[in-house]
Parts: structure tokens; sequence; C-alpha cells
């Protein structure tokens, strides 16, 4: 495969995309529960670097209070793209903070990236992608923007119609009434035992508080 990256329209990838996330201040702490939780587990995306000033030079697996797991903590998005390689397919920001806003600091880092050439995924509840410096920035640079709190379409969604009743494989309720709790956690780790003695299972992860209706890194950010 070419080096050389294309359009993204045009792009195809046989791997999982790369990505660096961004969680300046927080990783490791309640803010940076996306963060964490993608440096833990992702079967969506390859983690390949963390920025976080305050962290820099640290693995973040052992950040975490775990093994070391390969992925270096950067100061910067600079200093996280390894000279000589192509960028991250992607720019994951990985935290969420409690107002759910970009400050006027962060929008020059995703800008930023975006100037590099990565696509964006946002968890935020200010979507990035109805921004129009943002989409600007996206025609430019030929990337996209990912919110991933975004609702379904309207012909898309559907009431309770009972169709669950039809499953008949034993399901286990992993429920929160508030953030950063363990959900996701907790969920990950009763797919990895059950995996381990031979039964099949699926985790997923929804939030039932006002505060964030939407669920979540563990539901907006797949494994």
């Amino acid at each position: 495969m070419s080096p050389l990256r294309v359009l993204k329209p045009l792009h195809v990838r046989s791997h999982a995309p790369t990505a660096v996330v961004y969680c300046e201040g927080n990783f490791g702490s309640i803010d940076g529960k996306t963060a964490n939780g993608l440096v833990r587990q992702s079967e969506k995306y390859k983690i390949v670097s963390v920025i976080d000033s305050a962290k820099a030079g640290l693995d973040a697996g052992v950040m975490l209070g775990e093994v070391a797991c390969g992925i270096p903590i950067c100061c910067d998005l600079a200093q996280a793209m390894a000279p000589g390689e192509r960028p991250p397919d992607v720019f994951i920001f990985g935290i969420a903070p409690a107002n759910g806003l970009l400050s006027v600091h962060e929008r020059g880092v995703v800008l930023e990236a975006m100037s590099r050439g990565m696509d964006i995924v946002s968890g935020l509840h200010e979507f990035l992608g109805d921004d129009p410096v943002f989409i600007a920035a996206q025609a430019e640079h030929q990337v996209t923007i990912r919110d991933v709190r975004r609702p379904r379409a309207n012909k898309d969604l559907r009431l309770f119609d009972g169709r669950i009743a039809t499953v008949t494989c034993p399901r286990i309720a992993v429920l929160g009434t508030d953030c950063a709790i363990g959900k996701r956690t907790t969920a990950t780790i009763l797919t990895r035992a059950l995996n381990r003695r031979g039964i099949g299972f699926a985790g997923t992860v929804r939030i039932l508080s006002e505060e964030d209706p939407a669920g979540p890194g563990s539901a907006v950010f797949p494994r």
C-alpha cells in the first residue's frame, strides 16, 4: 500500500485507524474518562499517543496504574507525530469537560490537527460539524468530523416496540445514574472474562441521567 495520504472519500483502510488522543491536563482524571477508556481498550482505533503536557514522557498504561502499554504521553501535537512518518489518521478529543465546550486554545489544537490531515472525533455537546470555522477547515484539508453525540436522523429513530422480548440470550444490565462511575470498565471486564471462558459476549453501555443522555465514552466511542 502506498504511504501517500489520499483524499478521504477515496481512501479505504484495511486496518484500524491510528489515533492520537488529546487530554491536556486531564489524563488519568475523571474529566479524562474518554482518553482513559480508549487507552485501556479500543478495537475501533489503534491509539498511538496521548497528549497531556503535565504527564509528558510517561507511559499511558503506567499512568493509569496498570502495566506499560507502549502508548507515550506527549506534550503537544507536534511531539505526538513521529518525524518522517505519516500523521495519525484520527485526532480524538478525549476530554469530557463539564460545560461540553471547546476552549479557545482547544479550538486551535483541533484546527492544527485538521491542517495536518487528521480526521476529528469529538464527544462534546457542541457539534464541531456545525461550526463554520471547522466546516471550512474540513473542506480545505479534505478531512472528516465525527460528532459522536449527534442524534440519529428522525427517520432512523423509533419507539419501543417490544422486539427485545424476542432476544433469547441471557442479558446483563450494567446501569448507572451518573457519569464516570465505571460502567464501561465493568462491561469491558465482564466481556473479557466471559470471552476467556468461551462465552461470546458483546457489551453496550448507556447512561441514565439528564446530564449526559447520549451516553459516556463507552457508548459513543465503540471499542
